[in-house]
């Protein structure tokens, strides 16, 4: 049996570069999605795949990458808030790169912070980050704020959760 498309072929064929654009995002081809993208008529739906390939970067460690396709965005609150996303993306790598024996919960902590507020945000004060062991929320605590050189020493087999917060 025949399955007919309801949708108008104009719809129909935004839906298939969509489809395409997110399919390329999946296997990291994504200066094939940027293209994909752009010839999307719809810009609010193009926005929208813009955002999703500047995650995708952003987790895949290409921040700069990420940077420049959210300057592609047109509509600045969309914008703001996918340069906010890359932020807690880039916060959290810094946070892991810093995770090694001998370093401190404040040498995490203070790096997390530096990268935040240097790049015009703010660190959530209330939350922490977190050791993770019998219970879920163990110590020792990891702020996403602190002093370089302070705080418990970090072990190997020690488990911790970091989880940065960031305010615009």
């Amino acid at each position: 049996e025949t399955v007919r498309l309801r949708k108008p072929p104009s719809q129909a064929i935004a839906l298939t570069i969509e489809m395409i654009a997110a399919a390329q995002i999946q296997v990291g081809q994504y200066t094939a999605a940027l293209l994909s993208a752009k010839r999307m008529e719809n810009s609010w739906r193009r926005e929208e795949v813009f955002r999703r390939i500047a995650m995708a970067q952003a987790y895949a460690g290409q921040f700069q990458a990420a940077e420049e396709t959210v300057r592609r965005i047109e509509d600045s609150a969309r914008r703001a808030k996918a340069f906010l996303a890359i932020a807690v993306a880039q916060a959290l790598v810094i946070g892991i790169s810093m995770m090694r024996p001998g370093n401190k919960t404040g040498d995490v902590s203070a790096a997390i912070q530096q990268y935040v507020e240097a790049s015009g945000f703010q660190v959530v004060r209330e939350y922490t980050g977190h050791g993770v062991g019998r219970s879920m929320h163990e110590g020792p605590q990891v702020p996403n704020y602190g002093i370089a050189g302070s705080g418990l020493p970090l072990k190997p087999g020690m488990t911790i959760a970091l989880e940065p917060m960031v305010l615009a």
